[in-house]
């Protein structure tokens, strides 16, 4: 149960307590703060974003989501790749958690502008157009 666990969920196993009792699994887990790992393998995700390799990046990304949910640029990017792969309502949520963490993030706003446009959704993007 616990490989099952550490294996699907990709959490670390020093960050993760599973309590079965009653038949009732219950599962802490405390992210810890951003380490060279979590740098290391942003900056890997990055490569491959570069590279072209989607879906390798957003399984990277979305681990580093998962342990570090306000981290603007892992929502920024992994946002980004949604919206490629045309996961709209996805993308749009990334997008808005990382602008209600860092409200200044102008890419962010663009970001939301396109994924909105590829919805059809003219009104809503442009508001964040850049021309407006």
């Amino acid at each position: 149960m616990y490989d099952h666990l550490l294996k699907n969920y990709g959490v670390s196993g020093e960050n993760i307590i599973v309590h079965i009792q009653n038949d009732i699994i219950t599962i802490e887990w405390s992210p810890q703060e951003k380490d060279e790992y979590f740098d290391a393998q942003f900056q890997r995700s990055l490569r491959l974003l570069t590279d072209g390799k989607l879906e390798e990046a957003r399984f990277i990304m979305e681990d580093l989501a998962f342990r570090s949910p306000k981290a603007p640029n892992v929502l920024y990017n992994l946002g980004m790749v949604y919206s490629e792969f045309h996961e709209l309502d996805i993308a749009i949520d990334t997008l808005n958690r990382c602008v209600n963490i860092v409200p200044l993030y102008s890419n962010a706003y663009v970001a939301l502008g396109v994924a909105y446009g590829r919805q059809g959704k003219l009104k809503e993007a442009a508001w964040f157009s850049p021309l407006t």
